[in-house]
């Protein structure tokens, strides 16, 4: 997915929220966003927040930020961060 779908799905699906250039993450959520760069893919864990300009985008995550182009390939793993506290992930 291109950077305006990735805005879309953060704010409408994932109840991310809007602020300027901004979209920030709700903490309830664990999202994942993986970038492909050639033939890998990168992950940002922990995402937190994401910054849309005309020439980059910026996803901040945990301990870590990437800046990329708007023409990466994007995408995301989400989970809600409540769900997994029980137990490992997959495994019930």
């Amino acid at each position: 997915m291109n950077a305006n779908a990735l805005k879309a799905i953060l704010i409408e699906e994932l109840g991310s929220v809007e602020s300027g250039d901004t979209v920030d993450v709700p903490s309830d959520r664990k999202l994942t966003v993986l970038l492909r760069l050639g033939d890998e893919l990168v992950p940002v864990s922990k995402v937190r927040s994401v910054r849309f300009t005309k020439a980059f985008v910026n996803i901040v995550g945990e301990s870590d930020q990437f800046f990329v182009d708007t023409d990466c390939d994007f995408l995301l793993k989400s989970e809600d961060a409540q769900k997994r506290e029980d137990g490992r992930p997959g495994f019930h």
